[in-house]
């Protein structure tokens, strides 16, 4: 599985992750989460423990806002992966959040902890919905209140989002957010898809990599990825996948 996925990466990306903001943008039932909180950070801590013995601070950090993120899920990617959670358990932290005010302090806790006190090294960051509490404080608000309270709340996910863009750089560290798109974007990438999820522009801005997930209409256990941003290479461009057992594979 680590040679599909880095041929994946090498199709999708071609570049290194280290040091990226990556977001991706999904409806449900794409594998964003298998993806970018699985996937991805099995992917990454295997290259990591292979090329140098890994430091107890190291860390992989993966953060799960709405429930999604099932154990034994997680433990069949693993087995195609041939790594034991004992392997990494050491050198990981989930955490299911609960609230919007939880992730934000959240988020400033990891960057406090990485670049302040230096008392951990994350090695890989996963927040997956990015904007999922976002959206819940928008659907409970009374109908008169819900402008102002994404108003309110919208500007503390775009700091989160400066924050993370300096941890990313600061120590090379690779950050994957994923966003769930607007209702009317579930079937179909906008033209215009910086307007297309729920949240402030700076994400889009900030991220150095922006991937939306689809079906592709011919096939309708494919995946289509496209890459709608990236900093070092020409897009839009499109590579076309499937969901295995390990994850999203090249088809």
């Amino acid at each position: 599985m680590i040679e599909q996925t880095q041929k994946l990466l090498d199709s999708i990306f071609s570049c290194s992750l280290e040091g990226k903001v990556i977001t991706i943008i999904a409806p449900s039932g794409l594998g964003k989460t298998t993806f970018s909180c699985m996937q991805l950070p099995i992917y990454m801590y295997s290259l990591h423990s292979t090329s140098k013995s890994t430091n107890r601070q190291e860390r992989v950090i993966i953060v799960n806002t709405d429930n999604s993120l099932l154990n034994e899920r997680f433990l069949q990617v693993l087995k195609q992966f041939n790594v034991s959670y004992q392997q990494l358990r050491e050198h990981l932290s989930i955490v299911n959040i609960q609230s919007f005010y939880e992730q934000d302090n959240l988020v400033h806790t990891i960057v406090k902890q990485s670049l302040e006190r230096e008392e951990i090294k994350p090695i890989y960051i996963a927040i997956d919905p990015f904007n999922h509490h976002l959206r819940m404080e928008f659907a409970k608000a009374k109908e008169e209140y819900r402008l102002h309270t994404v108003g309110k709340l919208s500007p503390r996910l775009e700091h989160q989002m400066h924050q993370l863009s300096l941890l990313a750089r600061k120590l090379n560290t690779a950050v994957v957010l994923t966003l769930l798109p607007k209702k009317r974007y579930t079937t179909t990438v906008p033209i215009k898809w910086q307007d297309g999820f729920f949240g402030p522009t700076e994400i889009a801005h900030l991220s150095d990599i922006v991937l939306w997930l689809s079906y592709r209409t011919k096939d309708e256990y494919g995946i289509a990825v496209h890459v709608l941003k990236h900093r070092l290479r020409e897009t839009p461009f499109q590579v076309n996948c499937r969901l295995t057992e390990g994850g999203l594979i090249l088809i």
